[in-house]
Formats: C-alpha cells, sequence, structure tokens
C-alpha cells in the first residue's frame, strides 16, 4: 500500500485498485509506475479468491469509516465539505453522526435519463479506445447496475424523477449482449467479486429477469422510477455540466436559507410563546 501510495495521486487510489484505473503523480517513473501496477494485481488476486470473502467485507467496512473520519475531521476545522458517494445509498446511519458535527448536511441526489446514462457511456468508452487510455473504459454491466440499482419503481409520477420503458430496457439488453462474454471467464464468480470485469451472456439474462420481477415488466409496458435514498435536493444532470453546476450552487444556498428562515422562525415562535 505505501508503494501505492507513493506513486499514485490518493483521490485515485480506490479506482486504481478497484479497476486499475490509475493516475500517477508527476515525479513517478516508469519503473515505479510498474511495481505499483504489480503491487495493485496482487491485492486484486487476493480479494478475487473466494475464501477472502470475509477479509473483503472488513476491508469495504474500513474504507468506510476512514471515509466517514475524515468528513469529521473537516466538520471540526470548520470546513464546508462536499462529499461525493457516487451512487452509495447506505449512508444513513453515518449521515446522522455528520449531522452533530455540521451546522447544515444537505443531501443531493443527482440522476439522469437511462438514454443520457447510455450516451455517456458510449461516448466515454469511444474515447478511451481512440486515445488508448483503456483504463478509461467502462463496462456495460456495470453501467446498467449503477442505474438500475439506484432507482427504484414508484407507484405515480408525482414521485417519480424519471421512467423507462419495457422496450426501452429490452433494446438495452439486447445491445448489451453484444458485449457481453460467451463463457465465464476462468475468475471467481459472484456479485461480490472484487474486481470489476464484463458479465457474460447468461448473467445479463438473469439480470433481466431480475429487472423484469422487481419493475413488474411482465404486467407494465412503463415503470416511474425514484431515488433509493432520502434527499434534500434532486438534480436532473442530463444537460450541460457548468449549467447544473451553477443550478446545483443556487439551490443549495436557497435551502440554507429557508432553513435559517425556519429556525428564526421557531426562535421567534418560542420567544412569544415565553412572553
Amino acid at each position: 500500500m505505501k508503494l501505492i501510495s507513493d506513486t499514485i495521486k490518493h483521490e485515485n487510489m480506490w479506482q486504481a485498485i478497484k479497476t486499475l484505473n490509475t493516475t500517477f503523480l508527476n515525479t513517478t517513473t516508469q519503473e515505479d509506475q510498474q511495481l505499483a501496477i504489480n503491487a495493485i494485481n496482487e491485492i486484486r488476486a487476493f480479494f478475487d479468491d473466494p475464501i477472502r470473502e470475509k477479509q473483503l467485507i472488513a476491508s469495504k467496512a474500513l474504507t468506510t469509516k476512514h471515509v466517514m473520519q475524515q468528513l469529521i475531521f473537516h466538520a471540526a476545522c470548520g470546513h464546508d465539505v462536499i462529499f461525493d458517494s457516487w451512487g452509495v445509498t447506505n449512508w444513513e446511519n453515518e449521515i446522522i453522526e455528520l449531522q452533530k458535527c455540521f451546522d447544515h448536511v444537505i443531501n443531493v441526489v443527482t440522476y439522469c435519463p437511462l438514454e443520457i446514462v447510455q450516451q455517456r457511456w458510449e461516448c466515454r468508452n469511444n474515447i478511451a479506445l481512440e486515445t488508448k487510455i483503456y483504463t478509461d473504459k467502462r463496462f456495460f454491466i456495470q453501467m446498467i447496475k449503477s442505474f438500475f440499482g439506484f432507482l427504484v419503481p414508484v407507484e405515480n409520477l408525482e414521485c417519480a424523477c424519471t421512467t423507462v420503458t419495457k422496450d426501452d430496457f429490452d433494446l438495452l439488453v439486447k445491445k448489451g449482449l453484444e458485449y457481453a462474454l460467451d463463457d465465464a471467464p476462468n475468475v471467481y464468480m459472484s456479485e461480490k467479486q472484487f474486481s470489476f470485469r464484463e458479465c457474460t451472456k447468461q448473467e445479463l439474462l438473469n439480470f433481466k429477469e431480475e429487472i423484469y420481477e422487481k419493475y413488474g415488466f411482465n404486467d407494465k409496458s412503463e415503470v416511474f422510477l425514484a431515488p433509493s435514498s432520502g434527499y434534500d435536493i434532486l438534480l436532473c444532470t442530463q444537460g450541460d455540466c457548468k449549467e447544473y453546476a451553477s443550478d446545483l450552487w443556487n439551490r443549495i444556498n436557497e435551502h440554507i436559507e429557508q432553513q435559517v428562515n425556519s429556525s428564526c422562525e421557531l426562535k421567534s415562535s418560542q420567544c412569544t410563546h415565553m412572553t
């Protein structure tokens, strides 16, 4: 780990170990880069072994604890912090602890329609192929599991942020079969596998059945979707990133102002009652 931390940017370390997406420090020599990649491969091989499942669970728990410690440290210093959890939806218990340390905790959920997700995935992979930076590629199964794992079906459109039709989903799976592997690769086959890889055709078809059952596509032609986690601000990011960044900044300020006004009204009401 010391070898990796001495050669790879710290904010990129987890991505480097998890997906081999490495961003080396400018001072890193070619020899040290290769040594770091060898070290990463050893770690990946260790956690890909099915007998190491308990160690993998423990390492993920340790990562969560480390992230929370860093956030609380910055809270204690009086800093404003933006924490990008990238699809993590089970931070509710930790958020309670954060709220004890920060004056304001604002949960922002970002999303975009499935069509946009697919377009961005294709664009990213095309650029990775053109530039031959293959570590920037993202697997098809990674893309659709991230989308369908984060959004859950709801009963009506008023509660939804986007929709998906059965036809669109079937078309997506059909496209995915072009990328899927014909046979199972010679690695540990598990949902808890440490390293990312493309799915097999059978795994993709199994995922299709899972979504059909979860979203009721056997009976419905369209489903309404909403985030699986709670939020204060819901932001669609299908447009230009500068526009939605500016929009988010304005909405955060509005949210804080509303909180301050509510707090002032409450204090005023309490004072009136005491009088």
